[in-house]
């Protein structure tokens, strides 16, 4: 995949993390960790990186499918 589809791929992650984390804003149960609380931003991204073994930017682009259904599972089951 050449350098400006893969730009576009990324872009097209980052805006659906995006979207998802507004959508996740004030949603996810409170933490002992985060006492000023939880960044969905940050929290779509660990779970990627923690499932899929990398950050989305870094992944291969057979990837993409799944990145795109993890955003939609954290999005639609906050925890």
């Amino acid at each position: 995949v050449g350098g400006s589809e893969r730009e576009t791929d990324i872009s097209v992650l980052l805006e659906r993390i995006r979207e998802a984390g507004g959508n996740l804003e004030g949603k996810l149960p409170a933490s002992s960790k985060h006492p000023q609380g939880r960044n969905p931003y940050a929290h779509i991204s660990s779970m990627i990186k923690r499932l899929l073994g990398g950050s989305y930017t870094d992944l291969p682009d057979e990837e993409l499918p799944r990145v795109l259904e993890i955003i939609d599972i954290c999005e639609n089951n906050p925890f």
